[in-house]
């Protein structure tokens, strides 16, 4: 029989091996002590299941939380134990955030019998350039294209842009709210995520943002990530954004890049809209569950 232990360092508890290996996911927030809660199953002085909460600055009321157990069926019957005083403290957050991938059926089925139901799907994918350019419009754009690092330059435009980004975020994350940033903070949580100043672009017709893509370099030369996508709130032109992407894709194609990663929720209809090809729906995502 297990004993379930609040645990506040976990550098001093010993890991069963069976547990080790599924820990990697949480090593970062464990390691560097940055849990809220932390709960273990010791068995023979061993931990043999786990679960955990953490906080997000960025996303100020919800609590987040993952839970494993080793290998053992019997281990299973743990988690249930450890969720029980995870979500029953109270504390300033208003829900409870769990998230995995689409195929973790057991954590799911677990969620679900507690209560939290599926709010986003992230598709993550990584697609060969040339091949995107084949399923994307390739008319010309007949506005002026601004790079992110003009647009950063110019006080106006650099404001027009960040309240863009800002309503666009907070639109998209409804279900759990960003807190509340200054535009000046805005502007630190972009450059923050560091994006290609030069290739990442602004569409403006008559001095209003149509359309923006932001792009950041990969991990290799030959790689890039798409990053965040908008349009114009009352237009929503799919077609355009699409031709803005054909336009930076030859660029990164014409400089060498070979692929490109994308990243869309289920929650942002203009990422769905612009990757619509890849048939999103029919693959693998890292799902969050919700739980008020």
């Amino acid at each position: 029989m297990a004993e379930i232990k609040k645990v506040k360092n976990f550098p001093h508890i010993d890991i069963h091996p069976s547990l080790k290996d599924k820990l990697k996911a949480v090593q970062s927030i464990l390691q560097s002590e940055k849990y809220h809660e932390l709960y273990i199953a010791e068995k023979d002085g061993n931990a043999i299941a786990l679960a955990l909460s953490w906080l997000n600055t960025f996303h100020p009321s919800a609590k987040y939380i993952r839970f494993f157990a080793g290998e053992e069926q019997e281990e299973n019957v743990y988690i249930y134990e450890l969720l029980a005083p995870l979500l029953g403290s109270k504390s300033t957050q208003d829900k409870w955030i769990y998230s995995c991938c689409s195929n973790e059926k057991d954590n799911i089925a677990i969620v679900e019998e507690k209560g939290f139901h599926l709010f986003r799907r992230t598709f993550e994918e990584t697609v060969g350039v040339t091949w995107m350019l084949q399923h994307l419009d390739s008319q010309t754009i007949d506005e002026k294209i601004t790079p992110l690092k003009e647009v950063m330059s110019d006080l106006k435009k650099k404001q027009q842009f960040l309240s863009k980004i800002k309503t666009d975020y907070e639109q998209t994350h409804a279900d759990n709210p960003v807190g509340c940033f200054t535009l000046t903070e805005w502007e630190e949580i972009l450059r923050n995520d560091c994006p290609d100043e030069s290739r990442s672009s602004v569409l403006f017709i008559e001095e209003e943002i149509a359309a923006y893509i932001m792009l950041h370099p990969g991990d290799t030369e030959n790689h890039y990530e798409i990053g965040w996508v908008g349009l114009d709130q009352t237009k929503q032109d799919i077609k355009l954004l699409k031709q803005l992407l054909f336009s930076q894709l030859q660029m990164l194609k014409d400089n060498g890049v070979q692929t490109v990663g994308i990243e869309a929720d289920s929650t942002n209809p203009v990422a769905r809209g612009l990757f619509d090809f890849l048939e999103l729906n029919k693959r693998k995502s890292w799902n969050s569950y919700i739980l008020k």
